[in-house]
């Protein structure tokens, strides 16, 4: 059976007309001419002018004018309904018109003209007209769609709790206002300088590669931490998020900053606590071992008091001194893993940490458990947090010690790892590339299967209330991870647990050499050196040991003392050591004060309490005033003869 036209059977298209035409026979046969052509005209007819005007509400689909009507002319029709705004296709089919007339009518925006006696092509010309109508109409939409879209976009950006930011070239060229709230400067100062001196020093080589490497083609997104300055000096902490884009037609990145500083804040807080709860734990083996070096100090001091032979006093004097370097050890690392402070991103040696652990370990946790070491050869470098590093190894250890109540074997180590595609796809925290392993293993109790999947979980304890808050295992967890690594463990029940943290390694580095706290001291040569603490046997030691190596030595127990030894004094001063803490006035006002009586002198100040970084408000000043030196106590002779030394020696920073 032959199949139909569908063009035959199609239903007629109902269209709304308004013909502007005199005559009648002319108008019934245009409507003849669309119904052959698959219309349905609803014909409306007007020869007047105000006919015309009025048939347009409401809007036809179609208007087919004659050129020359009684009162007025189909090209004044047109200007009409253009001067509406109504989009209308408007046909002219007239009898005559001139090729010039005709261009002019399609270009004040007639669809198309006929001439009467060739009518046949007027349902082509009718269906191209509400085609390009349709047409006007859907793009139209899209657009008012698009612009409606970028208006709320724009609202979005500008409204948005997020930094958003355009760099080209060096600057910002567009920032949001929230933008200008991060940095507490506005849009206008923003846009108007490089985009690194908003950033640390530190950080502004980081950034400056990774803007060079965006706009120089990198396609991938980068998302890295950076600190910044604030107008008032506040420091920030922000996440930077961009991606290569183009704005105007120019490379450009696209990205967005998050302040994160309270974030930054409330970490530190939880790490401290959680350190703390660390530190805690290790309390009765510090007691323990704390008396034991305390113990044969204190019964050394009668033997020499009866007096010795030399060499029995030389052995007498060489154990007190390797009890009181126990001691400083174990105080330091409870001050590395108590005070709660966060050191920059350096490159670090791990053997180093992994050395200490094992130090503390030995000191503090009970005998019955034999600690071991394993270190690789050329163990590669990485790019950590030391503080962080040490807390991993910390809680990794405090965890295994607490696995075995009866004793057993710890093993502490470190070694690289060469990870490639395969184990990276079978563990989606991994990517391939170099990577230093630290490891603890214990031979403790093992972690039942059915609770493996919990030990990282925040505040998951399987202790005993008040012996854990379950912190241990989710900080080492988040610290890998702030550092781009992961953690594997492997445990079976009564054969013991190893924990795997993975550090991306940097095996291009160079990590800093440990500096030389231990410097031959030379003998001086009558310097007199005023001495300032409130303590009166650190006062005393120190003089003696000056005395005893060429130097003359006056003493003075406060800032307000110092002073009025300084003013005695002063043709023959040459150096000042004070204490940071003291009564009455302290060391930083004592230096102030000096500075106005003598900016030249040599200043070196120590102090018995916290660290460099928890005081960076002091040392700051101490610097600006010209300080080249903050010692912590406790120090060897040969470290503060080693410090006069480098301070009175001319070209040094010694004050």
């Amino acid at each position: 059976m032959p199949m139909s036209d569908p063009s035959k059977t199609a239903p007629p298209k109902a269209i709304r007309v308004l013909l502007l035409e005199d005559s009648h026979i002319d108008a019934e046969l245009t409507v003849e001419h669309l119904r052959q052509a698959g219309f349905d005209p609803e014909c409306r007819r007007a020869q007047s002018q105000s006919g015309f005007l009025a048939h347009l509400e409401p809007p036809p689909d179609l208007i087919l004018a004659d050129y020359q009507l009684p009162q007025f002319t189909g090209l004044q029709a047109l200007e009409a309904v253009r001067e509406r705004g109504l989009d209308i296709p408007f046909i002219l089919v007239t009898g005559s018109l001139g090729d010039e007339l005709a261009a002019e009518c399609i270009r004040r925006g007639a669809a198309d003209y006929l001439l009467k006696d060739r009518l046949g092509r007027l349902g082509q010309a009718v269906s191209r007209a509400l085609d390009e109508k349709r047409l006007r109409e859907e793009r139209r939409r899209a657009e008012e769609a698009r612009l409606s879209a970028e208006a709320r976009f724009h609202r979005l950006v500008e409204q948005s709790l997020v930094g958003i930011y355009v760099i080209q070239g060096d600057r910002f060229v567009y920032v949001n206002p929230k933008m200008a709230d991060i940095f507490g400067i506005s849009a206008e100062v923003l846009t108007s300088r490089p985009v690194v001196e908003f950033i640390f020093e530190e950080d502004r080589a980081l950034v400056a590669e990774n803007i060079r490497k965006r706009l120089a083609g990198a396609a991938e997104s980068i998302r890295y931490g950076l600190r910044a300055r604030r107008k008032d000096g506040t420091v920030l902490h922000i996440e930077a998020h961009g991606g290569r884009t183009e704005y105007n037609g120019q490379p450009a990145i696209l990205g967005t900053l998050l302040d994160v500083t309270e974030k930054k804040s409330l970490e530190a807080q939880l790490l401290r606590a959680q350190r703390m709860e660390s530190v805690g734990r290790l309390a009765s083996g510090i007691a323990h071992d704390l008396n034991n070096i305390l113990s044969p100090i204190i019964m050394a001091v009668p033997l020499l008091r009866w007096g010795q032979a030399p060499d029995e006093a030389e052995k007498t004097l060489s154990t007190i001194e390797r009890s009181a370097q126990r001691g400083v050890a174990i105080i330091k690392q409870l001050l590395t893993f108590g005070r709660g402070l966060q050191g920059e991103r350096v490159v670090l040696d791990l053997r180093h940490l992994v050395g200490d652990m094992v130090r503390i370990a030995q000191e503090t946790f009970p005998k019955n458990i034999r600690v071991q070491a394993r270190v690789g050869r050329d163990l590669w470098p990485v790019s950590g947090d030391a503080t962080q590093m040490h807390q991993v190894l910390l809680n990794l250890c405090v965890n295994a010690r607490d696995a075995m109540p009866e004793g057993g074997t710890l093993k502490i180590g470190a070694e690289n790892a060469q990870l490639d595609e395969t184990f990276a796809s079978m563990n989606p925290e991994a990517k391939a590339g170099p990577y230093v392993v630290l490891r603890v293993a214990d031979t403790g109790e093992g972690i039942p299967a059915e609770i493996r999947d919990k030990i990282f979980d925040p505040f998951f304890t399987t202790k005993e209330q008040g012996k854990g808050t379950g912190l241990g295992l989710s900080t080492v967890l988040g610290i890998a991870q702030s550092h781009g690594g992961f953690v594997k463990v492997a445990s079976k029940v009564r054969a013991g647990t190893t924990f795997e943290v993975y550090l991306p390694a940097v095996p291009e580095a160079v990590p800093p050499a440990p500096p030389s706290l231990s410097e031959a001291a030379r003998r001086g040569n009558g310097e007199m050196i005023l001495i300032v603490d409130d303590e009166a046997t650190v006062r005393d030691v120190a003089q003696k040991l000056l005395e005893r190596s060429g130097y003359r030595a006056v003493t003075a127990a406060d800032g307000a003392e110092a002073l009025a030894a300084f003013v005695a004094h002063r043709a023959a001063l040459r150096l000042v050591l004070t204490d940071l803490m003291m009564p009455i006035m302290d060391g930083l006002t004592l230096v102030r004060t000096l500075r106005k009586l003598d900016a030249g002198i040599p200043i070196i100040v120590w102090s018995g309490l916290g660290s460099r970084g928890a005081r960076a408000d002091q040392e700051a000043e101490l610097q600006r005033l010209g300080v080249g030196e903050l010692v912590l106590k406790p120090f060897t002779a040969d470290q503060l003869l080693g410090l006069i030394e480098k301070a009175l020696t001319p070209g040094d920073a010694g004050g």
